[in-house]
Order: C-alpha cells, then structure tokens, then sequence
C-alpha cells in the first residue's frame, strides 16, 4: 500500500491498462488486496474507473467476486458501483458469480448490503435462482427464495424439443426452462414452491427448527443488546464463529450493530432458529436461549388457542364419494442437458409424478420418468426411475 499511495502521489496514471485490459483497479481486486485496493478508490479518477470492463469483459466488482474476496466486495459497495453490472461476455452479474462459486456469505452480502436485483437474468434469461437449481443446492435456493427471487421465470432453453409436440396441436408454443424444471432434488423443489404440506408434527416444531423471520424484532432487539457485551466468549464474535460465518467478523465490525449485521445476514443466508439455540448453547448463554425459548412458547400457545377457537362447517366436510379423488398435483419434468451462457453444465432430472391424499390421510406418491411416448403410464408406486 505504501508503494502505491507513493506513486499515486508522483503522479502514476491509474488509467493505464495491460494488453488483457486490466486496469491496476482490476488487477488488486483479483489479488483480494483490500488495503492496495482502498488506497486506489481515493483517487480522484477512481468514479471512471471503477466499473470498467476488462478484456473478459469483468468489472472490478465480477473479479473481486472470483476471487472470493469479501473485504474488496465491501470496499467496492461502500463507493457505490454498480451491483447489478453485467458481464460482457454472457451477462452475468456478480450475483451469478457468487452463486457458482457457491458463497452464501458473497451473495448474502450483494443482496443485503448491495441491494443487488435477485431476478438479474443473463443473455439467456438465466437467472442467480436457474443456476442454484441446477446444481441442487438448499442453502443457495433458500437464500435465493427468501431474497425473493422468482422460481417460474423462464429462460432461453426450451423445455423440450419442437419433435415432441404432437402433429395435432394447432399451436406449437414451447415454454422456456424456470428454476422449478431445473430442480435436481425434490428438497430444491420443496424450497422453490414453497409447499406448505406438512405433517402435524412438523407443523407443531416449525419455529424451532426454521424461519428466523418468526423472532420478532422486540426478541432481536434484546439478543442484539446482549451480543454487545465486553464477554468476547459471549459476544457477537463468537456467535458469528459458532453459525459458520466468522469469515465475516471483519466486515460486522466495520458496521454500526454488528449483532444487528450478522443475525441479519443469518436470516437471509437460510439460517434458522434451531441452529442459533444450539450455538447459543455452546456458549454456555442461557439467558439468550430463555429469551428465544419464551417466544416460542408464547407463539405456539396462540396457535394451539386459535385451533380450539375454529370450527369447521358441517358444510366444509369431504362427502365419502371424493374419498379417492382428492386434489392432485403433477409436477412434470423431462429429461435434458444443457449449458446456460454462465458456462455452468446442469443435469436436469426431470421427473414426473402424481401426488395424492385422501381425506383419511393416507398418501400415495407415484414417481415416473417419461419417455418419448409418455402417452402411456408405466409408473411404479414409490419407485423413482432415472437414466
């Protein structure tokens, strides 16, 4: 850094580019040299510069990106540059970038520090949420959902071949691919269509074991309170380690609550409240865990009273005849492979089945892969078929 702020001051031209069209912008961001960095983004000529693209066509953000470098992210956010720049190759943006080197703590930051645009879409239409898909990934999908990116925008890459069409079909419109086609697991799958069919146990536990968003902000005020204490075996900092996100100490300092930061970046990375209890309990803090544990039991108190204050009309009851044709859902897929403009090879599994449930809860699952004359049914119960 010393070297640079020197001949900064001689009077280098930081407009310069080597024959790859790097600037020295472009060249401390691929290093993740955040101190070579910050020295040049006080340079008057630093706002030209600054989102410019290289010969790859990579702004400094997309390299400091790649190069998995969270504190030259954080500078270049902190000057203001274009978050939702593309790339001038495919049109990818640094939420795509931080999506297929699968960094949580990357893409958490672009969307809550950067207020990156979720649904950015490439030259193809794919979007940050096509590419989590594809490669089966939970933890990005759910972060993805809860930044509330779209599961059914349909990208460039037909669903299935013109040949496939049958001759009788007056209208040949073939749909594009939406995250929901590329899921490669029925957990993707679940997490993008938000399927809220749970059993009664599941349903009774579900503040323990999910939703951050279910603590309410007098509960996070007062957990907030008691991370900020001088007890670094207490505090925030160790929290942050505890939850796999002390890589990010740094950066939670540099903010004003860095409690406030950290259980934020918790909630949109797909934490969950199960999770903070148990790294609560590692810490040996018990009056954090007392003051989670009481709004679970005042939230599940509620419930269990509004369920013995509804009635269900006589009316609302399934007559015995629709027993066996209860409501059914068919989520079909077919089997493909293709490579979105972001060079990201994705399997798509796609599979079709039939789920139904009758009104005495007994479940069926019918899980078939369809072939080219999927016409007809040669499905196994409970059997899963893939080529």
């Amino acid at each position: 850094a010393g070297i640079v702020r020197a001949l900064l001051g001689a009077g280098a031209d930081v407009n310069l580019l080597d024959r790859h069209g790097n600037s020295v912008f472009h060249l401390a961001a691929q290093q993740g040299d955040e101190v070579a960095l910050s020295t040049l983004l006080q340079h008057k000529e630093a706002s030209v510069m600054r989102d410019l693209p290289n010969g790859d066509g990579l702004t400094v953000l997309h390299l400091a990106v790649i190069a998995n470098s969270m504190p030259c992210l954080r500078l270049l956010l902190a000057v203001g540059v274009d978050v939702n720049i593309q790339e001038q190759k495919s049109g990818r943006t640094a939420l795509h970038l931080a999506i297929e080197q699968g960094n949580i703590s990357m893409a958490g930051c672009l969307l809550l520090e950067g207020d990156a645009f979720v649904d950015s879409v490439t030259y193809d239409g794919t979007t940050s949420l096509h590419i989590a898909a594809g490669r089966g990934s939970t933890k990005l999908a759910a972060l993805l959902k809860a930044a509330g990116a779209d599961p059914h925008i349909e990208n460039f890459e037909p669903l299935f071949e013109e040949e496939d069409i049958k001759d009788n079909e007056s209208e040949k419109i073939i749909p594009g691919t939406t995250p929901l086609d590329m899921a490669t697991s029925w957990e993707v799958y679940d997490i993008l269509s938000s399927k809220l069919c749970k059993s009664k146990a599941a349903s009774e536990h579900l503040l323990i074991q999910g939703n951050m968003k279910d603590l309410n902000e007098d509960v996070k005020l007062q957990l907030y309170k008691l991370l900020e204490v001088p007890d670094l075996t207490k505090s925030w900092s160790m929290l942050a380690q505890k939850l796999g996100l002390g890589i990010l100490n740094n950066a939670f300092r540099l903010s004003p609550s860095p409690s406030k930061t950290l259980l934020d970046n918790y909630e949109v990375s797909g934490g969950t409240v199960k999770e903070l209890i148990n790294a609560l309990r590692e810490m040996d803090y018990p009056e954090a865990v007392e003051i989670i544990e009481k709004r679970i039991t005042s939230s599940s108190q509620s419930k269990q009273e509004k369920t013995k204050n509804d009635v269900l009309p006589l009316c609302d009851l399934p007559s015995p005849r629709t027993e066996q044709a209860d409501e059914i859902r068919n989520f079909k897929f077919q089997d493909a492979e293709s490579i979105c403009d972001s060079g990201v090879e994705i399997s798509l599994h796609k599979l079709s089945f039939t789920y139904s449930e009758s009104f005495t809860n007994k479940t069926s699952i019918n899980l078939k892969k369809k072939a080219s004359g999927y016409g007809q049914d040669n499905s196994l119960p409970g059997k899963i078929e893939v080529t």
